[in-house]
Order: structure tokens, then sequence, then C-alpha cells
């Protein structure tokens, strides 16, 4: 029985481990995104 399993177990790991790193990247990107500043267009055409 667990035999039958160890290909799956196998690719589950390394769909958590994939996720895991996407998961970080998303982190990451969110984390930048707070430090954009967009500075005020006073000049800004009316």
């Amino acid at each position: 029985m667990a035999a039958a399993l160890e290909p799956f177990v196998r690719l589950r790991a390394k769909l958590d481990a994939s996720l895991s790193g996407s998961r970080l990247a998303k982190d990451r990107a969110a984390e930048a995104l707070t430090k954009v500043m967009i500075p005020e267009a006073l000049d800004y055409p009316a």
C-alpha cells in the first residue's frame, strides 16, 4: 500500500515546495509595493 502512494507523496512534496516559493515571492512583492513613493504631480494639467 505505501509503495503505491510513493509517487503521489513525491509529487505532493514538489507541489508544496513550489507553492511555498510562490508565497514567499508574493510576500516580497507586497513588501516592495509598500515602499513605492509616487510624487504628487503639482503641474498636472487640469
